[in-house]
């Protein structure tokens, strides 16, 4: 699986309302501090 976009991660966390940042970071093949970033950008 490729890299997520930044709107691919708010998606998903959007819709998977008990998803860790650990999860995300696994799943998106993006680090913590990318993942955060683009949930902050909300």
């Amino acid at each position: 699986m490729s890299r997520w976009t930044d709107d691919m991660i708010r998606e998903y966390f959007d819709t998977h309302w008990n998803a860790t940042i650990h999860e995300i970071c696994a799943l998106s093949e993006r680090s913590k501090a990318e993942v955060k970033r683009a949930l902050m950008q909300k």
